[in-house]
């Protein structure tokens, strides 16, 4: 019980300390927690907390807060967005459709952290990319956070040989079923595969550009695993955009490489 307790003390100091001194340290710790991150469910109130990620983002929706205070002239360029709109909006229909909900506990905790991530990963973030360096970095922490996941996933499904039939709940306890962990891996590659590409840019240092393309294959192997078709679809017209944009198509041209990939999808459904 001390010991459990000392532990607690230690890392709320810590995080207090960072909260304070190092906010960058912060922010990428809570980035980096993210895929690692495990929900504690309370079965009085029907809630679940995300462990150690929404603890720390309460923590920083504060430091964003008093940001938009003492620095309200970039806070007003940013609310002035049409991305920043449809966000408020967005807030806004949540807060009126949880007048009428049945299980109201659940609905304010939503509105409460919707509220905060959206403080978080979106005032705070975009003002923490500011710097360019940390645009990269944001990704790199992100998949070096997967790592963990992935490999136990795989793992896992390698005592099953790898059977697309048993993989519905073996990215548990980081995500509660394989579509859910694919689209997390989908959002990465078109990022890690650029930054890759890219990494003589990035570094000099020959064993970091390793270590990024190491990186790259890693999720994309965990990608191919996870059997997530909508996961595998998004990547494919991701990429078709791609050729689009680089062979500077017209519009006909991109919605006649979607439909080809749509009769590809629906030719092989049954796979």
């Amino acid at each position: 019980m001390f010991i459990t307790f000392f532990i607690v003390v230690l890392c709320l100091f810590i995080v207090a300390y960072l909260s304070f001194f190092k906010k960058s340290i912060l922010i990428s710790l809570c980035i980096f927690s993210i895929p690692l991150s495990q929900n504690l469910m309370d079965a009085q109130l029907l809630s679940a907390v995300n462990v150690p990620t929404e603890p720390i983002v309460f923590i920083l929706s504060f430091i964003a807060l008093i940001l938009g205070m003492t620095q309200s002239f970039y806070l007003k360029k940013l609310m002035l967005h049409p991305i920043s709109l449809l966000l408020f909006f967005d807030l806004l229909w949540l807060i009126i459709a949880s007048l009428v909900s049945t299980m109201p506990v659940v609905s304010y905790k939503r509105i409460f952290m919707r509220y905060a991530f959206l403080l978080v990963f979106y005032l705070l973030a975009a003002h923490w990319m500011t710097h360019k360096e940390n645009r990269i970095k944001f990704f790199l922490l992100y998949a070096i956070g997967f790592i963990i996941p992935i490999l136990s996933t795989i793992s896992k499904h390698s005592f099953y040989n790898f059977d697309p039939k048993t993989v519905f709940e073996l990215s548990l306890p980081f995500y509660t079923e394989h579509t859910v962990y694919g689209a997390c891996l989908a959002f990465l590659i078109p990022f890690l595969v650029i930054i890759s590409f890219h990494s003589k840019s990035i570094s000099s240092n020959i064993f970091v550009r390793i270590g990024i393309w190491a990186l790259t294959v890693l999720v994309i192997i965990g990608e191919i695993l996870c059997f997530s078709r909508a996961a595998w679809l998004s990547l494919g017209v991701a990429f078709l955009m791609y050729i689009f944009l680089k062979l500077k198509l017209k519009f006909w041209g991109f919605i006649l490489l979607f439909l080809c990939l749509i009769l590809i999808v629906y030719q092989n459904r049954e796979s």
